[in-house]
């Protein structure tokens, strides 16, 4: 409703000009100015009506936004990161396209997550649902998820164990 309360003080703000405009006026003359006035009048409501909608109309319906950010990595490659407590990253998104080959995505992984940051390998899982697949490796301190469809569509999924993200 921050869109109300806005059209409510411009079209307060919008009374008081035509009074101050057409005080001392002849009834002809607040005809012509009032008449000259109306399409900017309709123009102002209806922007107000289908204008687009803001950060803060969002966070007053759903509260403050997650913490994220996302990067280009590679032209056509967009890598989506999620932050815990501290700013620190609980989960990396890296969406795959029809255009990225798993050369690339595995060059990605290494190059944001090193081996040496994920830590020993500690598990490793498989599952195949219909044409749907899905591997998760666990290690020391991250989990790498890959899947070639879901919610979000295809892509690798790195988790952060020591930083869980916040509760959605």
């Amino acid at each position: 409703m921050a869109g109300h309360g806005l059209a409510v003080g411009l079209a307060e703000g919008v009374i008081e000009f035509v009074v101050a405009v057409t005080v001392g006026k002849t009834s002809n003359q607040k005809e012509i100015i009032l008449t000259a006035l109306f399409p900017t009048l309709i123009f102002i409501t209806a922007s107000l009506a289908f204008g687009q909608v803001d950060s803060f109309s969002l966070r007053a319906k759903y509260g403050a936004p997650l913490e994220r950010e996302t990067f280009t990595v590679r032209p056509g490659i967009e890598m989506v990161v999620d932050y815990g407590a501290n700013k620190q990253i609980c989960q990396i998104r890296l969406p795959v396209t029809d255009e990225t080959t798993k050369e690339q995505m595995e060059g990605i992984v290494d190059e944001v997550v090193p081996p040496a940051v994920r830590g020993k390998e500690v598990n490793r899982m498989s599952r195949v649902i219909g044409g749907s697949k899905l591997t998760m490796v666990m290690h020391e301190h991250v989990t790498v998820i890959e899947t070639n469809a879901d919610v979000r569509g295809p892509g690798i999924t790195i988790r952060f164990v020591d930083t869980p993200c916040p509760a959605r």
